[in-house]
């Protein structure tokens, strides 16, 4: 960085900021003052534009069906006791009579609040008492149908449901993809989280890998570790479609600024897994990439400081 952006980074971000900075510059070979560093992004960022106030409503695994229905396998969900299906209360009679009409395929259950791949239940066709054992001692929890993914994907780790993340940006009536990666399950896991020993892969504006997978600790991968599958050669085949499909649903609740969608790719359609308002990683995204924000950033870090931002 030059000493110009080097002042820029300081002024704007403040020392630690700058570091960031610096360490975002070095990974992509692009020196810029203009990277959002992670620590300005928890603290000021997303109380601004994610308030909890509408974002944790959002993001809330049970609410998939009901704010964004037909893109959710989500066929059951229960939240503060109370069971919902297709949009609507029913007891728990009705609940588990809808349960068992779907038990002759295999059924994911999940705490409505689960993440990083924690409390994630997989379950057999015909594996009813294990499955009702499962419901009975959770309060809030969504039931969904097990997906089959498309070959391209299940090509990398078969175990694992592999996903799409686009990062979404909602700004003055703006709607805009900050960026995409692809995440892959390893060692049998069920989960591709990076937190289970998952791998992400970077994709770029077309939806091709950019290079190499990373794994939480940032090791770099060639390959998958179990199927040796080159990630270089990972391109998702639908990737217009996803896109276009997380922009419009971002429209329908363009009051939460941020959100990571996590897509798993059917053999024959796009399944919406999770909606991720509460911490959507920026910091994959900015990873080996440019900046993000672009010429969203100077009105967006007045808008969250109150403060001009010096270009």
């Amino acid at each position: 960085m030059s000493f110009s952006d080097r002042w820029k980074a300081l002024r704007n971000w403040g020392y630690t900021g700058y570091l960031f900075n610096r360490y975002y510059a070095g990974c992509s070979g692009v020196p810029s003052p203009e990277y959002v560093p992670e620590n300005f992004y928890k603290w000021h960022v997303l109380p601004a534009l994610n308030p909890k106030s509408v974002s944790r409503h959002v993001g809330e695994k049970a609410m998939l069906d009901e704010l964004f229905p037909g893109h959710s396998p989500t066929f059951l969900t229960r939240h503060g006791g109370v069971w919902r299906s297709g949009g609507e209360s029913t007891d728990d009679a009705r609940a588990r009579s809808i349960l068992c009409g779907h038990l002759g395929s295999p059924v994911v259950v999940k705490k409505s609040d689960s993440a990083r791949g924690n409390d994630i239940h997989f379950f057999s066709a015909g594996d009813e008492q294990r499955i009702f054992d499962a419901i009975d001692c959770r309060e809030d929890l969504c039931i969904q149908h097990a997906i089959v993914q498309h070959p391209l994907m299940s090509a990398y780790h078969s175990a694992s449901v592999n996903t799409v993340r686009l990062l979404t940006f909602s700004f003055r009536g703006d709607i805009r993809l900050l960026g995409s990666f692809a995440r892959f399950g390893v060692g049998g896991a069920n989960v591709d989280n990076l937190h289970a020993g998952g791998i992400m892969v970077k994709l770029d504006g077309c939806g091709r890998s950019t290079g190499d997978g990373y794994d939480l600790e940032l090791r770099a991968h060639a390959a998958h570790p179990d199927s040796g599958r080159s990630f270089r050669s990972l391109e998702v085949h639908c990737w217009q479609q996803l896109q276009d499909t997380a922009m419009e649903l971002h429209r329908h609740v363009a009051e939460v600024g941020i959100i990571g969608w996590d897509f798993a790719i059917g053999a024959d359609r796009n399944w919406l897994l999770e909606c991720n308002t509460e911490h959507p990683s920026l910091f994959v995204v900015q990873f080996q990439s440019p900046p993000v924000f672009s010429d969203l950033l100077p009105d967006m870090y007045e808008a969250v400081t109150g403060k001009r931002f010096v270009i």
